[in-house]
């Protein structure tokens, strides 16, 4: 499978998640008052489309720790990545927050900082001073931590990891796929751990979306495939949150619980 491929595939996936996500609220009225669907049939199609989401984010990730190992021009790489979590973060807390508010929640600002913690252990470790990275590192993903980032700073974690074990594809899936049960199996659960309550049987769902997306990683032939929409992810980002937060605001409105 080439790189396009699976971008489109984590494309799809995302946009999948992001319409269950912005539009559960008043889509669940909407569905029972205007078709009589009842609300146990929308619970498990709004977990169904949650769990296929969850296959987005290791992809995406993977492919920013893969355009800081290939990229010839890093700063322009960065520079991209933040411009556009600039332009994505008042659509994403209007979609999912209906709040004109602004941050550093969207998923562009922890691929911003994962690549950046990626072009700080490049420059620290090509002069043989990788130890000297890691205290900035860890820094970056406090900072997404705080800062709330999507996926916070074990998503920033996600992408450092693997470009630190570049060498050996295998590592790199396995630091993508810890990173992964490390988010839904302990952090998902930490509430609920926390109050002695065990498990929530979700967040093991949630995982095998996401170690789905590491399984078609791992079929990735390291083919980029057509170049010819290179730059549409950047673009559809931005794009698809402003149209779910219209039709937050207008078509579905009347029907927010």
């Amino acid at each position: 499978m080439t790189w396009n491929k699976l971008k489109w595939v984590a494309i799809t996936a995302m946009l999948i998640d992001h319409i269950a996500a912005a539009l559960a609220g008043p889509l669940q009225p909407f569905l029972f008052y205007t078709c009589g669907v009842d609300y146990t049939v929308t619970y498990y199609v709004y977990y169904i489309m949650r769990c296929i989401g969850r296959l987005a984010f290791p992809i995406f990730a993977y492919g920013i720790t893969q355009g800081c190992a290939y990229t010839r021009s890093p700063k322009k790489h960065l520079l991209r990545l933040g411009v556009f979590a600039l332009i994505a973060e008042l659509p994403y807390n209007l979609a999912f927050d209906h709040e004109l508010t602004f941050g550093m929640h969207n998923v562009f600002f922890t691929l911003f900082l994962g690549a950046l913690c990626c072009n700080i252990w490049e420059v620290l470790a090509s002069r043989g001073k990788a130890w000297v990275a890691i205290l900035p590192i860890v820094g970056i993903i406090a900072l997404a931590q705080f800062a709330e980032t999507d996926y916070a700073g074990l998503g920033v974690a996600c992408i450092i990891l693997p470009y630190v074990f570049f060498e050996k594809k295998s590592w790199r899936l396995l630091c993508v796929a810890a990173a992964m049960a490390v988010e839904y199996v302990l952090l998902f659960n930490w509430p609920l751990l926390s109050a002695g309550q065990g498990v929530s049987p979700i967040s093991f769902a949630y995982l095998a979306g996401a170690l789905a997306g590491v399984g078609l990683l791992a079929v990735y032939n390291g083919k980029p495939g057509s170049r010819k929409m290179k730059y549409f992810f950047y673009v559809f980002y931005p794009a698809h949150l402003s149209i779910l937060a219209a039709l937050n605001f207008t078509v579905f409105a009347p029907y927010f619980l």
